[in-house]
């Protein structure tokens, strides 16, 4: 539910900010909301109502208990969410998963006008935020999802057609869910069959045997590639690291605790600086 509202107020904050620049409502506005249901309170007496026309994904469902499924993806077919539609300033759109049913369902909501402006609407359980659209903070830069070495592994199982599919689904700019981020592991992670980094020579404080893992080169780089054609232009790529190479560190281990060894601005904090941007 959170999940939908947040779609749902996302949404709606984008058309309200439009219609505020052109005079049409005032600057601050309260919403309430009831599960598939919204009330607008403002001046001119509008809310919102769930549309009985319901849009359903086309999914290959496969089960794996009584209570959950999964939509199939193969060489020629895989599930895809519906498009959002038009915006005409009387609409807004949800898109809902739950366990048992609906993945990625889209359903419409109409802005009607109250035509008894005495009806008071009551709602149990509601949820209300205020949004203030003449007000804005950050950007969102984008959603996606992370290349780590499982994802490359199971990837390079399928056939290169299916494969393509899946990829497309995610990354392609016309279809699919359209992932702009990808985060990606420096060296090993908790999703690697193996635990490695990119210098494990000790005190190799000049780097000189830095170099990628075959994880790189065969599980993350190639569908990376892939995906930066398939989205059009290039993903916004956050790079993040689990864990220093074992001889930096106190404990002598990559995985569970350990710091870096020495002082602050000592050469092992300086070697790792290095490392990290080497990656790059």
């Amino acid at each position: 539910m959170i999940i939908t509202l947040i779609i749902i107020f996302l949404r709606l904050l984008i058309q309200l900010n439009a219609q505020i620049n052109n005079g049409i409502f005032p600057q601050e506005i309260q919403i309430e909301a009831k599960f598939e249901q919204l009330k607008w309170n403002e001046s001119k007496n509008i809310f919102i109502s769930k549309n009985s026309i319901e849009n359903t994904q086309k999914c290959l469902k496969r089960h794996f208990s009584a209570d959950s499924f999964v939509c199939v993806c193969n060489s020629i077919h895989c599930d895809q969410p519906e498009e959002i539609g038009k915006f005409t300033g009387k609409n807004a759109f949800i898109y809902q998963t739950d366990p048992i049913k609906q993945r990625l369902n889209k359903k419409e909501l109409k802005i009607i006008e109250r035509k008894n402006k005495g009806i008071k609407l009551e709602l149990q359980n509601t949820v209300k935020i205020r949004i203030n659209a003449s007000q804005q903070y950050q950007k969102i830069l984008g959603f996606g999802g992370a290349f780590t070495d499982a994802v490359g592994y199971n990837l390079n199982l399928l056939s290169k057609k299916t494969r393509m599919q899946l990829l497309r689904t995610y990354f392609d700019k016309n279809i699919g869910i359209r992932y702009t981020v990808g985060r990606v592991p420096i060296s090993s992670c908790d999703f690697s069959s193996r635990v490695y980094s990119y210098c494990d020579t000790d005190d190799d404080f000049k780097l000189k045997t830095f170099s990628l893992a075959e994880e790189d080169l065969h599980m993350k780089i190639p569908h990376i590639l892939t995906a930066n054609i398939l989205a059009g232009s290039p993903l916004n790529l956050v790079a993040t690291s689990w864990s220093a190479p074992a001889w930096m560190k106190t404990s002598r281990k990559m995985p569970g605790g350990g710091i870096l060894r020495g002082k602050l601005d000592g050469p092992f904090y300086h070697t790792y600086a290095h490392y990290l941007r080497r990656f790059f």
